[in-house]
């Protein structure tokens, strides 16, 4: 139920799981600023998610570079300075890893714009959202 006042009997609260439904100042806003950008900058959205599923891919793959890493480390014989084919590994996950960490860095500047860009909608959303509380109060 979306009403506040509902009172659920002790009987009942062991039967039922208690969701709350209220709409929130936060995440009023937040929808509201994701459906204005859907519909005023829709190419500004496609980049906010693109870029976000391209930071998920550069972090899986950094874990499994670390994974690499450490499976290489634990089935080296012998004296590890010796290992050349240890070493090689070492320094091409090395050069992998730094790639990825300035990708990453790179993708965060680009965001920290793209929130700069989605920012110029945060007065229409605020006043939506008053709007809404408003209306809903009386």
């Amino acid at each position: 139920t979306r009403d506040s006042n509902f009172v659920v009997t002790s009987r009942c609260k062991s039967l039922i799981t208690e969701c709350n439904f209220s709409v929130t100042t936060s995440g009023l806003e937040s929808q509201l600023l994701a459906i204005t950008l859907r519909s005023e900058q829709p190419e500004l959205e496609q980049k906010k998610s693109a870029l976000l599923q391209q930071e998920e891919s550069y972090k899986v793959q950094l874990a499994a570079l670390e994974k690499e890493l450490l499976q290489n480390l634990a089935t080296s014989s012998g004296n590890i300075l010796e290992n050349t084919s240890l070493i090689e590994s070492l320094n091409s996950t090395k050069v992998h890893s730094q790639q990825i960490k300035d990708a990453l860095e790179q993708s965060k500047v680009v965001q920290f714009d793209l929130n700069q860009q989605r920012e110029i909608y945060r007065p229409l959303v605020v006043m939506a959202t008053t709007a809404y509380f408003t209306i809903k109060s009386l």
